[in-house]
């Protein structure tokens, strides 16, 4: 190592006396060795000299209510790379009220935890407290956005490594039931008529509902009887069999289209539908379905997989999960005896202090 101390001041010194300078945090030998390391890193990198974080946040990220997004902001570059970048649109105007006026590199994590704690105190335009995830959401949006300005060379670190999100109980155990599914389609008519194909589909093949809305002719292969996802979550194909249901619904909605064609056409504009929260939510309150949201349409997908026989793993290539942790959501059948093997347990254990045999347990598996 090449540090000397002068005064009380340590030093660094090396490449033939080219990088010289002082080190006024470091109290000990050892802290000024371990400067010097990260000092010859820079030099390797090409960062040595170079101020960082000198950009204005806001003049980084871009002017989300601007017609056209200005070259070399992040805006413009969600907007060419990513398909949720309306989302980033308008996610980004609380970062950018929180930090206007600041620096890539004044945005520390400890003005972010303030910002994170500021959020979830907030609420909403509908009066409501703002959720924790959605507070996670725009910290993902930072995030991503200090990521891009490191691998532009405009910003050292990426402070949002330092700043936990918020932990979430939101894993969902709801799916349709049997006997609520007659009732749900029973509804589907007139103006939810279009409805009548989406939600079987949707049963039959696990789809989530932008895969489905965004479904094209080409993607369904009568040959094979094979439907192929290529605008999915991960980015990656994914192939789901058709049943005799999904088939026999494809086979009319597919009759004289080009292969060009989206499956699902608005009668009323001609164009595809863009979302169908509205219809299906009416349908639910007329069928006198509570607490059911279109993506649990998906977990049933799952859960009737599940029912079947397929293990997570089988799960997880339908339904293209990453992993088969998110696939053990949707397995939601139990072994059968396996509470009244449980019970036969603890009747045993306790047989020595009362002779009354419990309650038998009912075990429910819906079909």
């Amino acid at each position: 190592m090449t540090v000397r101390k002068r005064g009380k001041t340590w030093w660094y010194d090396f490449g033939n006396h080219k990088y010289r300078g002082p080190i006024p945090e470091a109290r000990t030998k050892h802290e000024a060795e371990q400067a010097e390391v990260k000092l010859k890193r820079d030099v390797f990198e090409g960062k040595y000299g170079r101020e960082f974080g000198t950009m204005l946040f806001a003049e980084f990220v871009g002017d989300p209510d601007a017609d056209q997004f200005c070259a070399g902001t992040f805006l413009e570059w969600a907007k060419i790379n990513k398909r949720s970048w309306k989302h980033d649109q308008f996610r980004v105007r609380a970062l950018l009220q929180a930090f206007r006026g600041r620096t890539l590199g004044e945005v520390t994590p400890l003005a972010i935890e303030a910002f994170k704690n500021s959020r979830r105190h907030s609420f909403t335009k509908h009066d409501t407290q703002r959720s924790p995830a959605s507070v996670n959401r725009e910290l993902e949006l930072l995030s991503r956005i200090f990521s891009l300005a490191v691998g532009l060379g405009l910003a050292e670190l990426n402070p949002c490594s330092r700043v936990s999100k918020f932990k979430l109980q939101n894993q969902r155990h709801r799916y349709l039931l049997p006997d609520e599914e007659p009732a749900l389609l029973a509804q589907c008519t007139g103006l939810r008529k279009h409805l009548a194909t989406l939600i079987p589909f949707a049963i039959g093949t696990g789809a989530r509902k932008s895969e489905q809305l965004s479904l094209k002719v080409r993607q369904v292969d009568f040959f094979r009887d094979l439907i192929v996802f290529d605008r999915t979550k991960s980015g990656k194909p994914r192939s789901v069999e058709m049943n005799s249901e999904v088939r026999e619904l494809l086979l009319g909605l597919c009759k004289g289209k080009r292969p060009d064609n989206y499956v699902w056409i608005s009668p009323a504009t001609g164009a595809p539908y863009t979302d169908i929260k509205r219809a299906f939510t009416g349908a639910c309150s007329d069928a006198k379905i509570e607490g059911l949201v279109w993506h649990d349409l998906r977990a049933t997908y799952g859960t009737r997989l599940g029912e079947a026989g397929y293990n997570a793993y089988d799960i997880a290539k339908l339904m293209g999960h990453a992993s088969i942790t998110t696939s053990q959501r949707y397995v939601r059948n139990l072994p059968i005896g396996a509470g009244e093997a449980v019970m036969l347990k603890n009747q045993r254990r306790h047989n020595t202090v009362t002779s009354d045999a419990p309650a038998a347990l009912a075990l429910v598996v819906s079909r």
